[in-house]
């Protein structure tokens, strides 16, 4: 048996010219594997298995040396011009496309043929992993030389979706199909920005980025699919919010920078980008509380997290640049970081039983930019401002705030918050011993001290009468 199955491969290898041979020895080392391992005759998995290894070294052969192979062979052709024939196909599929591709899925296929037998669940068979790593080799090799980009990112993801489809052993399926769609997912963030910045040309809009970032988190969901009865499963699932997180804010902040010019437009790409995370991440974060998958609801959380903080960035620095002439009730309500707020705290609604202390930190941060802004000298106030009178106003409300955190912290039995509060009162008054008071009139410096000492009294006599009181 062992001798005739090497004559027919000899006899293949003279028959067959051409980069159809590595395809013929890829084929005929399927089904002689699929037969060996279905049968346990281990000489007819051997026979197959060497006819796989020749058709990886055909085709490594055929590559390297291209003068070996017919490389432009063409198997469907239109007819010539003016021939008045009609082509049946209408397509033109020459070897040096369809062969590395037929060796590729045969590679998967014998791969799996080759565990046959064995335990799903145990340790894969060092055949499988030979050949399924030449399968994914072969494959990545075949996108990179034969699309562009996009088209190459997308190809690879063949790998994780046939690993799935047809791979049988546990434990090389999850390395060949998580490992494979993460490349495609770095990639990604290498063509994108190799697109947007102009690396290698005039900057431009990642024509298919949304397309290509779709499809690996659809891959990454389909391999969360297969395993969602095991703990494993979750990890795909949240690869997949990450980086479709990741992916959306990236695609807005490019789409608004390259529409826009200057410094305003990538703030607004930013807070968009900030308001479509939060709500993603939001309804992630909410399905995956109801399908008990931990590992997904922090990623959900992150991705509210950062958000919120990229929102706030762009508040503090839109009340910290100069207004642009407008009146006071525009400069203060009408601009896109007071809609992201909205948007945020509507997440936060959402999510109201986690990350009470970030969104609490969010709300002081944004009312005091909200302060700022209403005191804007140049924007037009309902009365008469400076950046003295800005400056003392700001501090007055962060002492506001601080006395109720005390306040707060007292009532509710939080050491924390008392602490935060007393921490805070602390920085007001260096703020205004040392920043407000250095450029303000005599008038002003006297009310910013008289306000600060009341603040600080009523502090410290609710602080000592709480402490005294009983429980």
């Amino acid at each position: 048996m062992a001798l005739g199955g090497a004559l027919i491969l000899v006899q293949v290898g003279i028959l067959v010219r051409g980069d159809a041979l590595p395809a013929a020895w890829a084929v005929l080392g399927v089904v002689t594997v699929h037969m060996g391992r279905s049968s346990r005759t281990p000489i007819l998995a051997g026979l197959g298995f060497a006819s796989m290894v020749l058709s990886v070294l055909a085709l490594a052969a055929f590559k390297l040396l291209p003068g070996l192979g017919v490389a432009g062979t063409v198997v469907w052709q239109h007819p010539p011009a003016g021939s008045g024939e009609q082509s049946m196909w209408g397509i033109r599929i020459s070897t040096g496309m369809w062969s590395p591709v037929a060796v590729a899925f045969a590679l998967l296929f014998a791969a799996r043929a080759w565990s046959l037998g064995s335990d799903p669940s145990g340790r894969p068979r060092a055949g499988s992993v030979f050949l399924a790593g030449c399968a994914a080799i072969a494959w990545t090799v075949l996108s990179f030389l034969a699309c562009d980009r996009y088209a190459a990112l997308a190809a690879l993801l063949a790998i994780p979706v046939a690993a799935v489809l047809a791979g049988r052993t546990h434990g090389l399926v999850k390395l060949v199909s998580m490992t494979w769609a993460l490349i495609a997912a770095c990639g990604w963030y290498v063509v994108t920005l190799v697109e947007a910045t102009g690396l290698d040309g005039p900057p431009s809009r990642p024509a298919g980025g949304m397309v290509l970032a779709a499809l690996v988190c659809a891959v990454l969901a389909l391999v969360s699919r297969r395993y969602r009865t095991e703990r494993f499963g979750q990890v795909p699932a949240a690869a997949a919010l990450g980086f479709g997180l990741a992916a959306m804010a990236v695609l807005l902040v490019i789409e608004t920078h390259l529409r826009g010019d200057g410094v305003a437009s990538e703030r607004l790409g930013v807070e968009f980008a900030a308001m479509a995370v939060g709500v993603v991440a939001t309804l992630g974060t909410r399905w995956a509380r109801r399908a008990r998958m931990e590992m997904v609801e922090s990623v959900g959380q992150v991705g509210v997290g950062l958000a919120t903080c990229a929102v706030l960035f762009v508040a503090v620095a839109e009340a910290a640049a100069p207004s642009a002439g407008r009146t006071w009730v525009e400069h203060w309500l009408l601009n896109a970081s007071t809609l992201a707020a909205l948007v945020i705290a509507g997440c936060a609604w959402a999510l109201r039983p986690l990350l009470p202390g970030l969104f609490a930190l969010a709300a002081v941060v944004f009312t005091s930019a909200m302060v700022v802004r209403f005191f804007e000298p140049a924007a037009s106030p309902p009365f008469a401002s400076t950046v003295a009178i800005q400056r003392v106003a700001l501090s007055a409300w962060v002492a506001l705030v601080a006395v109720g955190l005390v306040v707060m912290g007292f009532r509710r039995a939080e050491v924390r918050t008392r602490w935060v509060g007393l921490g805070l009162l602390g920085t007001v008054a260096v703020k205004v011993l040392v920043i407000d008071m250095s450029e303000a009139e005599p008038a002003w410096r006297v009310v910013a001290l008289m306000v600060t000492g009341i603040l600080l009294v009523v502090t410290s006599v609710v602080y000592s009468r709480a402490g005294r009181a009983p429980g």
